[in-house]
Parts: structure tokens; sequence; C-alpha cells
């Protein structure tokens, strides 16, 4: 698959389906990747969830982290405090590339691995990368899922979860305009509203894609 989105034609009857899903933040990716595997069985790949587990106990990347941003990004229990770390890099885009330059190499073979892997047993692969076009990862993937949400509604989200403005703004800018992904999306949903929306939208994806 290319940049751009499939015809409505070519979306259904692929196997094994390799499924990218991404989106903003805040706009609902976690909650319609849980929605989505809980009526489909998918090998399932969190991009953010590997992330977590590389800074709290993979020792070479927390070594290079540390050397990179100094030993007060350190956790007191080990690994990495991912807070602190976020206070520096969201708002400074030299040392985001810095980080990123150390993480993505190992966030991409560890989904690359699982792609593999369901190629040879013919099976459905989900994948959650939120920087999935950032990284230039869609056209390993037959299909990508936008979940995307209006800024005032992912602002208030983010607000409720204790970010202050300027951090949100700072996240906000170091991911591409909603507007961009969903150009470059084969499907999109849309989540400003409940979660019973969202569900009917996995029902009717998953019909679309598996009928």
């Amino acid at each position: 698959m290319g940049s751009m989105p499939l015809p409505v034609h070519r979306i259904t009857h692929i196997h094994p389906m390799l499924l990218g899903l991404t989106g903003g933040v805040a706009t609902g990716k976690s909650t319609f990747d849980g929605l989505l595997r809980a009526r489909h069985s998918f090998v399932h790949f969190d991009a953010d969830a590997c992330v977590h587990e590389l800074l709290a106990g993979d020792a070479g990347i927390v070594a290079e982290i540390t050397r990179q941003f100094g030993s007060g990004v350190r956790h007191p229990a080990g690994g990495i405090d991912r807070g602190k770390l976020r206070a520096i890099v969201f708002p400074d885009s030299q040392a985001r590339a810095r980080l990123e330059k150390i993480l993505h190499p190992a966030v991409r073979e560890r989904w690359q691995s699982l792609r593999r892997t369901c190629l040879e047993t013919d099976k459905d692969l989900l994948c959650n990368i939120p920087l999935l076009f950032e990284t230039s990862a869609e056209d390993f993937f037959d299909l990508t899922v936008v979940v995307a949400a209006s800024a005032d509604r992912q602002r208030a989200r983010m607000a409720s979860r204790g970010l202050d403005e300027a951090m949100i703004e700072a996240v906000l800018a170091s991911q591409w305009p909603m507007e961009e992904k969903v150009l470059h999306a084969s499907l999109v949903v849309w989540n400003d509203g409940t979660r019973e929306a969202l569900d009917r939208q996995a029902r009717a994806t998953l019909a679309r894609l598996f009928p």
C-alpha cells in the first residue's frame, strides 16, 4: 500500500490483514484498539506500551538516555522517569529528535518481527502506532485507520489527565496535524462523541474489513 487511501473495493478480502492504527494524542486510539480486539482475534502490538517497557527495563536504552539527558531522568525505582523525560523533550524538537533516534529503531524492530510472524502464520495483525505516518511506517500495512477528534476535544482530554497548557500545546505540535493524518488514512474514525458511538464505528470497521 502507498501513502494514499485505498479505493473502497480494495479494502475487503485481505488475508492476513496487517492493520495499522494511529491518530492524534487523546483521540481515543487505545479505546478503539480495545473495541476492535474485543470482537476479532488480532496479534497485537502497542507502541506506547513497548516504549514503557524499554524505558523501564532495557539496560542499553536506559543507559543511552541517561547519557543523553542526564541522571535527572532516572526513576528512583529503576529505569527512566517518563514524566521528567517528557518535560525535557516535548518542548524541545532537537531533544525529541535525539530521543526518537534512540527509541524508534527498537520499537520498529518489535512490530516488524510480529509482522513477519503474522505473514508466516497467516494471522491478522493490529499495530497501534501513534507516530505511524511520522515514522513512514504506513507502507508496511495493508490498511491504516486514523482515530480523529477535534483539537478542542483533544485539549480537554489532555487537561483532564493533568497536563498544563504549555505541555498540551507541545505535545500537539510534536505530531502531524490531524488533517494531514486523515488525508493519508485508508479509514477514518471520528471520536468526538460517546464510547457507544465509538463502539458502533468499531463494529462497522470490522464488518468492512472482515465481511
